[in-house]
């Protein structure tokens, strides 16, 4: 009991808000290496329903792995996993969100250009994440089979993933400039 309650209060301290800024729970691989996978905090917080807690695939998650592999031999059935584009969307928004609470540390001189800067890339990763929406709805009605049309909804998303990883890039650059005082002339 002792344990358990030491394990959810570390992981409200350790780590990083990845998914949800605004809430207090954190992800840890460090945590999670000692916990077998319980300290992806922050995911578990946003997503509950998900089977995973260690959502990226070399992410130390134990339970995760055991839990897919009942699943292959029919003891665990219809996991719940949440959808790629709403992980990302968390993301970006967790950095957004975690920008604006740093907005405090920008001098007026600066506030306008890195707040334009920041809706910019946030306007853009807007537009990807709703095409990637969109082609998976497609898909769900379509149910189909198709090797092209998945072969082609593939690259789509390899896509869309590439673009939202520089925009996630971007704001953390934003962030890091903001954070360290290493800010482009107004």
């Amino acid at each position: 009991h002792h344990a358990t309650f030491f394990i959810n209060s570390l992981c409200h301290y350790v780590g990083k808000r990845t998914y949800d800024y605004n809430s207090t729970a954190r992800d840890s691989w460090f945590v999670s290496f000692f916990t077998f996978g319980e300290g992806y905090h922050n995911y578990h917080h946003k997503f509950p329903a998900d089977f995973r807690n260690g959502v990226k695939w070399f992410s130390f998650d134990p339970s995760k792995w055991i839990i897919k592999t009942l699943s292959l031999i029919g003891i665990t059935k219809r996991l719940k996993r949440t959808k790629d584009y709403i992980i990302w969307r968390s993301e970006i928004d967790s950095i957004r969100d975690c920008l604006m609470s740093n907005f405090d540390l920008l001098h007026n001189d600066y506030l306008e250009y890195y707040k334009n800067k920041i809706d910019i890339l946030y306007k853009n990763a807007d537009d990807v994440l709703l095409k990637w929406k969109e082609i998976d709805i497609s898909f769900v009605k379509l149910n189909t089979k198709d090797k092209k049309f998945i072969a082609n909804m593939s690259q789509d998303i390899s896509s869309y993933k590439l673009k939202l990883k520089y925009i996630k890039k971007d704001l953390n650059n934003i962030l890091h400039d903001i954070k360290f005082k290493q800010l482009a002339p107004s």
